[in-house]
Parts: structure tokens; C-alpha cells; sequence
């Protein structure tokens, strides 16, 4: 029988489309003064609103209508126009391009929930990232901000304070 569990803070990703028009025409100014608090705003929510819900039966994660296995899951990485003011979203996701995006931290005190990270934990392990080798870009090259399966679980588990360092050996 199924039970799906949810996942505060799991959301479907998305373009990024701010987060690049910030960065790459309005500069670092009014990123500060007027994206910061929005960003903060919205990842805060993110963190609060039931998302996705996993199924440890049948091993599989929903979101929305979509449903992934956890050996579909192939590449986990932290979104890198997601890191100003503290919010720390890991971004994982299958072979045919779809991703999801898990916020774990949304400010200064905004990390997600215990509970959450351990079943992101128990996702990661059982998913089919490599355990010792980064992902890969469809051009060959290793992708940017890309995370091993353990250093993954590793993040999820003890997700590092917004001043530290992320666990990334590249």
C-alpha cells in the first residue's frame, strides 16, 4: 500500500530567468536592494508549502502530475544563481531533462526541516547518481556546481551555514 510522504520545500525548477536577468543586466546593486528580499520571500515559502511527496513502496517521488523513480535520478547540483542572501537550493534531476529543485536553506535561519533532509538523504542514496563521479553536461564537460551522490547526502544532512563553505572539491 502506498503512503506518500511530503517534501516541504521539493518544488519542480524553473527557469531561473530572474535570477539571470539580475545578475547579467542589472548588477549587484539592485540585486541587493530590491531581488534579496523577494528571493528571501519566496524561498522562505518554498520552505514552508508542502511540495513533492516520495513513496518509499514504490520508491518513487511526485511532484506536481510528475512521478520519478529514484533510480531515474541521475545528476544532483546547487543552483548557482540561487546562493545570494543565504538561500541554498540543490537542484537534482533525471536523464530526459526534468529537474527539481530541494531548498534547504532560505536565509539565515531558514533550513529545512530535519525530517525533510533525512528523506532527501534516504532519495539521494537510493537514487543513480555516481557516488564518486560528478555529472556531465551533454557536451562532455563536468557540469557546474555538480555534486557526487555522497557529497550530496552529505550537504543534505548537515546543510552548512550561510557564511561556510559548500562541500565541493571543484
Amino acid at each position: 500500500m502506498s503512503e506518500w510522504i511530503v517534501l516541504r520545500g521539493v518544488r519542480r525548477a524553473r527557469g531561473g530567468f530572474a535570477a539571470r536577468f539580475r545578475e547579467q543586466l542589472l548588477g549587484d546593486f539592485f540585486s541587493a536592494i530590491i531581488w534579496m528580499p523577494i528571493e528571501l520571500i519566496v524561498a522562505s515559502a518554498r520552505l514552508r508549502a508542502p511540495g513533492a511527496e516520495f513513496d518509499r513502496a514504490t520508491s518513487t517521488v511526485r511532484i506536481g502530475r510528475r512521478s520519478i523513480t529514484l533510480a531515474e535520478i541521475v545528476s544532483a547540483r546547487i543552483d548557482p544563481f540561487l546562493l545570494d542572501g543565504g538561500v541554498l537550493v540543490l537542484r537534482f534531476g533525471d536523464p530526459d531533462g526534468h529537474e527539481f529543485d530541494a531548498y534547504l536553506r532560505a536565509g539565515i535561519d531558514g533550513v529545512s526541516p530535519r525530517e525533510t533532509r533525512e528523506l532527501l538523504a534516504e532519495i539521494l542514496h537510493s537514487s543513480s547518481i555516481s557516488p564518486s563521479r560528478r555529472g556531465h553536461t551533454s557536451q562532455g564537460s563536468s557540469a557546474p556546481m555538480s555534486m557526487t551522490r555522497n557529497e550530496a547526502i552529505a550537504l543534505v544532512l548537515d546543510v552548512p551555514p550561510t557564511d561556510g563553505n559548500l562541500p565541493l572539491t571543484h
